[in-house]
């Protein structure tokens, strides 16, 4: 049928396509995840043109205005706390040459103390596996374990503190 061709066009013709990929790359340095989410966008508009028998495009965010808040928030709490998560992150790594870790590094463990600090629906395990996964993808290759090792500390030291308290069912340990 018409549906499972087009399925078909886009995984054998344009999402492999190497001259479509270059193109994509001249446009975005992260052309990777943009490529890969927009061909998930396209798939699930297709499946969803031929299933609903109508056009209709999927949305990119689940609730738009939830998002943009979300990276407000998020945005404003890391400036506003930066000295505060600059001292705990240098309490953790003061055994690490500071020249030797990635600036990306220092940012995602002040977004991630944040993120735990200040969203209290969030549970701490999903913030900072989101974090590992980020530094995946926008620093170094060793920075996963960096992170995971670095946040882990962190995260111990603010609940200790009773700076991390999270509210919510399944929320707490």
């Amino acid at each position: 049928n018409e549906r499972d061709f087009l399925l078909l066009i886009m995984t054998r013709f344009l999402e492999p396509n190497e001259t479509l990929e270059h193109h994509v790359e001249e446009e975005n340095i992260f052309w990777q995840e943009d490529f890969s989410f927009v061909c998930h966008i396209i798939n699930r508009t297709i499946r969803t043109f031929y299933d609903a028998g109508r056009l209709e495009l999927m949305p990119v965010y689940k609730d738009e205005a939830d998002d943009k808040d979300f990276v407000r928030q998020l945005f404003e709490q890391t400036i506003l706390n930066n000295r505060e998560y600059e001292a705990a992150v240098s309490k953790r790594t003061q055994n690490w040459d500071v020249e030797r870790i990635a600036m990306m590094d220092i940012l995602l463990l002040k977004m991630a103390l944040a993120e735990l600090v200040h969203f209290p629906g969030i549970p701490v395990k999903v913030s900072i596996n989101e974090y590992i996964e980020i530094s995946k993808d926008f620093s170094t290759p060793k920075s996963k374990q960096f992170i995971n090792g670095i946040i882990d500390k962190l995260a111990a030291d603010y609940k200790a503190d009773g700076k991390i308290v999270k509210t919510g069912r399944g929320l707490l340990e």
